[in-house]
């Protein structure tokens, strides 16, 4: 969090696993359209399946609560093919309270984001 001239006033830490939290929502949405969600130890019978590495998670408080995150993910097909793509999504919202909501709604906004684009690219996948 910073004040109101930039300067860095204290860190704030996640409580919960940002990974386990990016898996649930997701399989959350994929049930949602319809999909019929698996674990890892039936991956292979699956049409498709995705997994990935956060390599950034990051909020920030300066005007205004703006989140990152950044997630590479691989995308297989039943048929062995893979697909390698990175996905960078932000979120935003006014800064005003310095509230855990404003924080929360900048990361709501990436991980709605980088649940459409996530979607999107295994819908692809199976298109091939």
């Amino acid at each position: 969090m910073r004040n109101g001239f930039g300067m860095v006033m204290s860190h704030v830490y996640a409580l919960n696993d940002p990974g386990t939290w990016l898996a649930d929502n997701l399989r959350m949405d994929l049930q949602s359209q319809g999909a019929n969600v698996v674990d890892v130890s039936q991956a292979v019978n699956a049409d498709v399946s995705i997994s990935g590495v956060i390599q950034l998670c990051r909020v920030d408080m300066y005007f205004t609560a703006h989140a990152d995150f950044v997630v590479d993910i691989d995308v297989r097909t039943r048929q062995g093919a893979v697909q390698h793509r990175q996905i960078h999504t932000r979120g935003a919202t006014a800064a005003s309270l310095a509230s855990e909501g404003e924080f929360f709604h900048a990361l709501r906004d990436c991980r709605q984001k980088f649940s459409i684009f996530a979607i999107r690219e295994m819908a692809q996948a199976l298109k091939h």
